[in-house]
């Protein structure tokens, strides 16, 4: 059990270096959101696939396939499928439009209504999600190490804090240990 806590502390402590690290090298919006918009679509669509692949992903699919059956697996077997379009197609034609951010082009298509409401529901839906993959990476911590749930999520959670405080540069980071 001690190698294994071991393991955890001394990624967790990898990582928040890496972030440390690459936080500073950072300058503008530009460069953090887009990478200067140097980055080659394959890497972008690798984040992507990434991205939609979480805990809850590995954790949770394989309990729901035995509780709804294979009908449940369906939407995820489409993922190879839609990935190299999204690669291909949705993601050059949208870094050809000059624009930050998805919410951007919904505010230059649409208006500002539009784009807040988007924003709104995507908050909303991160919110949900994140809990849910706190709760699930903790449990299964929890389950290997034995420590308790609630000090696992409180531990995950301040983590996942903190390097978000790294990513968000030196500035703010002073700013919130004030």
């Amino acid at each position: 059990m001690h190698l294994t806590i071991t393991v955890i502390l001394a990624y967790m402590v990898i990582v928040s270096m890496i972030g440390a690290h690459f936080s500073r090298r950072q300058t503008s919006h530009e460069e953090y959101f887009l990478g200067n918009r140097k980055m080659n679509w394959l890497l972008i669509g690798g984040s992507v696939a990434a991205t939609i692949l979480s805990t809850l992903t590995f954790l949770a699919l394989p309990g729901e396939m035995i509780r709804y059956g294979i009908g449940y697996f369906s939407g995820f077997a489409a993922l190879p499928l839609a990935i190299p379009v999204i690669n291909r197609i949705l993601i050059p034609a949208l870094r050809s439009l000059n624009i930050t951010s998805a919410y951007e082009y919904l505010e230059k298509r649409f208006d500002v209504r539009f784009r807040s409401l988007a924003s709104l529901i995507f908050v909303f839906r991160t919110s949900l999600w994140t809990g849910l993959i706190i709760y699930t990476c903790s449990f299964a911590v929890s389950e290997i190490t034995l420590w308790n749930l609630y000090l696992t999520i409180l531990i995950y959670t301040d983590y996942r804090v903190g390097n978000y405080i790294l990513c968000c540069g030196r500035g703010l980071q002073n700013r919130c240990l004030d």
